[in-house]
C-alpha cells in the first residue's frame, strides 16, 4: 500500500509540472517574436529555450516526464506482485 501512495504521488507530481509547464507556454505564446528553427513549432521553442525568454523550462519538463515514468513503473510493479 506504501508503494502505491508513492507511486501515484509521483505520478501526479509529475503531470502535474508537465501540464502547468505547456500551460504557461500556451499563455505566452501570443507574446513570442522568433523561434529557433531547430523546432517544430513555437511552443516547443518556449519549453525548451527560445530567443526571447531566455529562460529553459527544458531540464524541468524533462524532470516532470521522469517523475511521470518513475510513478507508473513503481505503479506497474505494484500491480503485477504476486500476493504472499
Amino acid at each position: 500500500m506504501k508503494k502505491t501512495i508513492i507511486g501515484s504521488t509521483l505520478l501526479i507530481s509529475g503531470v502535474y509540472i508537465v501540464v502547468t509547464i505547456i500551460q504557461s507556454a500556451l499563455i505566452y505564446l501570443p507574446n513570442q517574436n522568433s523561434w529557433l528553427p531547430t523546432y517544430s513549432s513555437k511552443l516547443w521553442s518556449i519549453i525548451f529555450g527560445t530567443l526571447d525568454v531566455g529562460q529553459n523550462l527544458g531540464f524541468v519538463f524533462y524532470f516532470g516526464i521522469a517523475l511521470i515514468i518513475i510513478g507508473l513503473i513503481i505503479l506497474g510493479f505494484e500491480y503485477f506482485e504476486k500476493e504472499k
